[in-house]
């Protein structure tokens, strides 16, 4: 669901990095998917930064993006306190607030986002500020993300396949040049307190079984709270992190993380009684059959 992050061509020369990168992704039986996408932005220059380019794999490219960053004004919204770290509003008439022990600049974006495609896998989203984060400060940004094309059935009984891709390398991108104008994570700020980084959470749809089956160490765990805030059924999630042993450094393309594995409705007892019922029809009919086709054997 992203595969990288850049500069604008005409301010790569700057050192940009992403302090938090977190994903909340809520799927949903129809397909689709919300998610809920905080980055923390520090800006070290030399000029400032006036946009940012999200690349997605081609397949989330149905997709709209929502500004959601005047949240972090909101004492109340539910997700400003889940992290590990201190969320606080500091200045509200300068913007300022810290978030996970981060203090920063909130920031907003300017105007209608844009999102083209750019080669046969992967599609473009062009994030401008609407107001330019300076050289030496930090910046935040919360956006919603509504996806359509995200989860597939498999199996006779509805089971809903899914599979997460971030960071994941493509040979088409050498045609936006991404070496020279890519925005790189850190994996952990703070190795002891878990402070930052690159986190990455599941939610199955309300009332259902979720079975993550990834590349990357998950825990799972029951949340009922929505991308906006709002209480509703409880939810099985997964999170996924950077390995441990990649520890404390700089990642990109190429670092691969996935999230994957499925969903379903429990059986409830009823269906299980008429599964049992058919099942128990089923093998009398075939012993049926097996004793016919004998006794025509034997005539």
């Amino acid at each position: 669901m992203l595969t990288c992050l850049l500069k604008d061509r005409k301010e790569q020369s700057n050192k940009v990095t992403v302090e938090k990168f977190s994903d909340r992704v809520w799927l949903q039986k129809e397909g689709g998917a919300t998610v809920l996408r905080h980055l923390a932005i520090k800006n070290d220059g030399p000029a400032d930064l006036s946009r940012l380019y999200m690349i997605i794999p081609r397949q989330a490219a149905d997709i709209k993006v929502t500004d959601f960053s005047r949240t972090f004004f909101d004492e109340r919204f539910y997700w400003n306190n889940r992290t590990k770290g201190e969320y606080k509003i500091l200045e509200k008439d300068r913007g300022v607030v810290r978030f996970d022990d981060l203090e920063g600049i909130v920031l907003e974006l300017d105007g209608t986002v844009v999102i083209q495609d750019l080669v046969a896998s992967s599609a473009s989203v062009e994030l401008k500020l609407k107001r330019m984060l300076r050289s030496g400060e930090r910046g935040f940004l919360r956006l919603v993300l509504n996806i359509n094309r995200v989860v597939k059935t498999i199996g006779e009984y509805p089971t809903y396949g899914f599979q997460l891709k971030y960071l994941h390398d493509s040979r088409e991108l050498a045609v936006v040049s991404p070496t020279d104008r890519e925005v790189k994570f850190w994996s952990i700020l703070d190795e002891e307190t878990l402070l930052g980084g690159f986190d990455l959470h599941v939610f199955a749809p309300p009332n259902m079984r979720l079975e993550p089956s990834t590349e990357v160490s998950v825990d799972k765990a029951i949340e009922n709270y929505s991308y906006d805030g709002k209480e509703i059924d409880y939810c099985e999630k997964a999170r996924a992190r950077m390995r441990r042993e990649v520890g404390k450094k700089l990642v990109g393309i190429g670092n691969k993380l996935t999230i994957s594995g499925t969903y379903y409705e429990p059986i409830k007892p009823r269906a299980i009684k008429i599964l049992k019922i058919e099942s128990f029809i089923a093998i009398i009919i075939a012993l049926a059959a097996l004793i016919i086709g004998i006794i025509q054997f034997t005539k």
